[in-house]
């Protein structure tokens, strides 16, 4: 900035030709640049309140409006005893903003350290609610990864902390928020450890209210040899939730939480779990009615919540069973399409002609001429009409060979968790080393060797496939036909998906 008789210029250019932003920029930096430096020498504490800085700037002009005044902090601050040129110990102003803006509080987190505080405003009953935030942080794992993600959280007004993308899939996807209209207004955070301890509202020490989603093998682990399940003691502790309620008495708020804990405690070591010969169902207590409890009772006071086994478990079990292998067959006849490569007309053509006439060679057909590809117009009517019934083939191939081979509802819907990345009741998967110890090794195979026939549906199996995305779009398209009002369909959604409802009614904080 530079003097021009009475004139403010800016770049060399009058102030009536730059924008608002710029100007206020300019003018708050030029502001506090002089403030700081004329009261270095005495022992003045201007109180300056400046009212969201950031209207009329990029978010990264407002990190650079931080840093400059950092910078400038920092050359009249003295570093080490004795005499500095142009540095002195006396007071700097009090400099209040107040912000809508995650990256001025990124910002001013990450550059003032201890030199900052932040003061939290929230509304509760009507009435403005004032916390002093806990702003500073040793860790520098997390300052490394504190962005605007992160300090985006501290202006919601629900946060939902969920273990991977799978959940934040799941719950951001946006036919299911628009049929559960408060998911809207719920910030959903795929968290690590350090991140959840920081940002965690109860460390912070903010008003915002949140809950935790956990897989159920962050609570138990499953000792297959003496078959019982053991608490864990890391990220989730029953122990430690027990030990918090341990002093209270008939009458208090706390005691029959702790009586609920007490119970489960005693239940869990006088049972031993039956589970079926495939070692993946429990068949002596209700699993998810004891996960239920575990939520209603013990944790929802905690902030926390676990799934029975894992988000894949709340969207594919028995009750969604003829959904889930309905849209399989539909992924099929739908977007398994002709290879794109410059002779597939030939070789569906070769395919053809020398048909196929048992299960092996139908795959073998399947496998050469088929992925998840885009429809090709070019093949001719005769080619059209052989993938046509080669697709119809495959799908009955894939349902008869379901049904044989897994002839149990039940087995069935563990089974396809299992193929798209999910885990049994006992809590294994086939990616966990000890998978092939805990089910019979004819089991292991029959899952292997379903995979591999069906290798061309791989596109869908991987947990980051999008499958998740595509299932519950299909899954409310087809419930909402079915439905004759909205309540209908509220209806049969929680009668399908019990365990994601469950969940869903939980994040409802008005």
């Amino acid at each position: 900035v530079g003097l021009d008789g009475q004139t403010f210029q800016i770049d060399g250019k009058k102030l009536e030709i730059q924008s608002d932003g710029t100007n206020s920029f300019k003018y708050i930096e030029i502001f506090l640049s002089l403030l700081i430096s004329l009261t270095r020498r005495d022992y003045i504490t201007p109180i300056v309140f400046i009212d969201e800085p950031e209207i009329g700037l990029h978010p990264k002009k407002s990190e650079q409006l931080i840093e400059n005044l950092y910078e400038i902090y920092m050359s009249f601050k003295k570093s080490k005893e004795g005499i500095e040129q142009n540095k002195y110990a006396t007071p700097y102003p009090n400099i209040f903003m107040s912000t809508h803006s995650p990256n001025i509080l990124k910002s001013v987190v990450k550059e003032f350290g201890i030199n900052q505080q932040v003061l939290h405003f929230s509304m509760l009953n009507e009435n403005t609610n004032i916390r002093k935030m806990n702003s500073t942080y040793d860790d520098h794992r997390f300052l490394n990864i504190f962005n605007d993600n992160e300090a985006r959280l501290f202006f919601s007004e629900f946060i939902f902390f969920v273990e991977g993308v799978t959940e934040q899939e799941l719950f951001s996807n946006k036919l299911l928020t628009n049929k559960f209209q408060h998911l809207k207004n719920i910030d959903i955070y795929a968290t690590s450890d350090v991140a959840l301890k920081y940002i965690n509202p109860s460390y912070s020490n903010t008003a915002i209210p949140y809950i935790v989603l956990y897989d159920a093998d962050h609570l138990f682990s499953f000792d297959n040899q003496n078959k019982k399940f053991t608490l864990k003691t890391g990220k989730l502790s029953i122990a430690q939730v027990r030990n918090k309620y341990k002093y209270s008495y008939i009458g208090s708020s706390n005691f029959q939480a702790k009586r609920n804990i007490d119970m489960f405690l005693k239940g869990l070591n006088n049972t031993t779990i039956q589970t079926d010969s495939n070692n993946i169902n429990i068949t002596n207590i209700d699993w998810h009615g004891l996960i239920n409890r575990i939520n209603k009772f013990i944790l929802s006071k905690e902030n926390y919540w676990i799934t029975s086994t894992t988000i894949e478990g709340c969207l594919i079990n028995e009750k969604s069973l003829i959904l889930f292998k309905k849209w399989m067959l539909s992924e099929v006849l739908g977007n398994l399409n002709p290879k794109n490569i410059g002779n597939i007309d030939e070789i569906i053509n070769s395919a053809r002609l020398s048909p196929y006439l048992n299960d092996t060679q139908l795959l073998q057909t399947c496998e050469s001429v088929l992925s998840n590809n885009p429809a090709i117009q070019t093949l001719s009517d005769q080619n059209r009409l052989f993938i046509r019934k080669l697709k119809s083939d495959l799908v009955k191939l894939l349902s008869r060979r379901l049904n044989t081979v897994f002839p149990d509802d039940k087995i069935q819907s563990i089974v396809l968790r299992l193929l798209f990345c999910g885990k049994t009741e006992t809590l294994t998967a086939t990616f966990n080393k000890n998978f092939k110890k805990i089910v019979p090794v004819h089991f292991a195979t029959e899952i292997s060797n379903f995979r591999n026939d069906f290798t061309m549906l791989g596109y869908l199996t991987e947990k980051t496939s999008g499958w998740v995305t595509k299932f519950v779009n299909f899954s409310i398209n087809e419930i909402e036909k079915n439905s004759a009002d909205i309540k209908g369909f509220h209806d049969e959604f929680r009668l399908i998906f019990s365990e994601l409802s469950s969940i869903l009614d939980r994040l409802r904080f008005r």
